[in-house]
This record gives structure tokens, sequence and C-alpha cells, in this order.
């Protein structure tokens, strides 16, 4: 039953993530360039960057969400003892705590810049 819930949220994610994508490249588009419309352009791009980033993080989450069912359907099935699926499904979800925040990262600008600041800086 949960498997329902999990890929309504990731689905309803993803497409309020396209929709701000297609709202701020629109909004940017339409903002005049003036001093009084600078601080709002900028947050508009912020929210863009962020969409941009989040979006294939999400969608990398799905996938391995969908990836961590097959040990449960394995021993369903028989052929894989509880706890070995136990141990894959648990694996699955770690890595996909480490694998979404590193996309995250590398999809969004400041942070990949923060990131490398802080590792490859003295």
């Amino acid at each position: 039953e949960t498997i329902f819930v999990l890929y309504g949220v990731e689905g309803i994610t993803i497409i309020i993530s396209a929709g701000i994508i297609l709202y701020c490249r629109w909004k940017v588009k339409n903002l005049p360039y003036n001093e009084d419309r600078l601080s709002a352009k900028y947050q508009v791009r912020e929210v863009l960057n962020f969409s941009l980033a989040i979006l294939p993080s999400v969608i990398l989450s799905s996938i391995l969400h969908t990836v961590s069912l097959v040990p449960a359907y394995l021993w369903h099935k028989g052929y894989i003892d509880y706890y070995i699926s136990c141990v894959f499904y648990f694996s699955v979800h770690s890595l996909n705590c480490v694998v979404t925040k590193i996309t995250l990262i590398l999809f969004h600008p400041a942070m990949r810049i923060k990131l490398r600041s802080m590792l490859f800086t003295r």
C-alpha cells in the first residue's frame, strides 16, 4: 500500500518541479531589467536553479525506489530468503539517500561551487 503513496508523492514532486521550471523561465524572460526588478529576477533565477537541480534528484530517487522493490518481489516469489531481501532493500534505500544528495550537489551550481571550495581550497 505504501508503494502507491511513495510514487504519488514523487510523481507530484516531479510535476510541481516541472511546473515551477516552466513558470520561472517564463517569469525571467518577461521581467523587465531595471534596478527595482533586479532582486526579483535574482530570486526567480535561484528558484529556477534549485528546481533544475532537484528534478534529476527526484527522478533518480524514483528509479532507486523501484530497484528496492526487486528484493521484496524475489522474496515474495520464494527465490531468496527474507533476511537477504531485507539486506538488499535497506542497502538500496541507504544508497538512495547518498545518491540523492550527491545528485543535488552536482546539479546545483552554487552547491557545487561551495563543495569545490570546501574540498580544494586552503
